[in-house]
C-alpha cells in the first residue's frame, strides 16, 4: 500500500505490470530506508550519547542522478543535525528531529536540485516545510576509507535547514538548477504569489516561472 501511495496508484491498480521491476525494487528499498532513518533519528535524539551516529538515507534515485548527484550512499552525521538545528547556530533557523522525518523520501522526490555556487555541491529543494519555508539539503560527494583500506565514495549531507524563498527564487533566476520537477516548481512559485507575506516582486516571480517552463 505504501508503494502504491508513493506511485499515486489506486487500490486495484496492477502496479507490478506498469512499473519496471528495477524501479519498483528501488521504491520498496526507499520505504525500508525511510522507516529505518526515522527510527534511528528519533532514537539518537532521545539518546545523544549513543555510538554509531551516522544516519543512512539510501542511494539517490534517477531524478537526483540526472541532476548530477553521484550514485552512492547518502549519509548524514547526527552531530550535523544537532549543530544545524540548534537555536544557537549562527544562522538561527532552529528545527527538531520531528521536522525532518521522512527525509530520505523527501530528497528523492524534490521540487528541484541546484548546483551550489561553488560549482560542485548539489542543493536539494524539498517539499518539507518549517514555518512556511522549504528545507534545503546540501550534498557533497566525498571519499571515505573503510576497513581493509577500501575507499568508497559517499554523498555526505553538508547542511540542511528551512530556507527563505527569496534565495531559492534567486537560484532559479540565475539558472543554477540542474534538474526541476516543473509541476512542483510552478505550483511552489504560484503559492508565493498568493502569500501576503512574500517580499518577492512580480518581475522576480515571472522570471522564475518563465525559466521553469523552458
Amino acid at each position: 500500500d505504501e508503494v502504491k501511495e508513493a506511485l499515486g496508484l489506486g487500490e486495484n491498480t496492477k502496479y507490478s505490470l506498469q512499473v519496471p521491476a528495477e524501479e519498483l525494487a528501488e521504491i520498496e528499498a526507499l520505504e525500508e530506508v525511510n522507516t529505518q532513518f526515522n527510527a534511528r533519528l528519533l532514537e539518537l535524539n532521545d539518546n545523544r550519547d549513543a555510538k554509531n551516529r551516522v544516519l543512512l538515507l539510501g542511494r539517490p534515485h534517477k531524478f537526483l542522478r540526472d541532476a548530477g548527484i553521484a550514485d552512492a550512499e547518502i549519509e548524514m552525521e547526527f552531530d550535523k543535525f544537532i549543530r544545524k538545528s540548534s537555536d544557537k547556530y549562527k544562522h538561527a533557523h532552529p528545527f527538531t528531529a520531528e521536522d525532518i522525518l521522512d527525509l530520505p523520501k523527501a530528497i528523492n522526490a524534490p521540487i528541484a536540485v541546484f548546483t551550489s555556487t561553488n560549482g560542485v555541491d548539489k542543493v536539494i529543494l524539498t517539499e518539507i516545510k518549517k514555518d512556511g519555508m522549504n528545507f534545503i539539503v546540501t550534498i557533497k560527494a566525498v571519499e571515505r576509507k573503510r576497513k581493509g583500506g577500501v575507499i568508497l565514495e559517499v554523498n555526505e549531507i553538508e547542511t540542511l535547514y528551512p530556507k527563505k524563498s527569496r534565495g531559492i527564487i534567486s537560484w532559479i533566476n540565475k539558472k543554477l538548477a540542474s534538474n526541476i520537477d516543473k509541476e512542483k516548481a510552478l505550483a511552489w512559485v504560484e503559492a508565493l504569489r498568493t502569500n501576503r507575506e512574500t517580499e518577492l516582486t512580480e518581475q522576480e516571480l515571472n522570471s522564475a516561472t518563465n525559466i521553469i517552463q523552458i
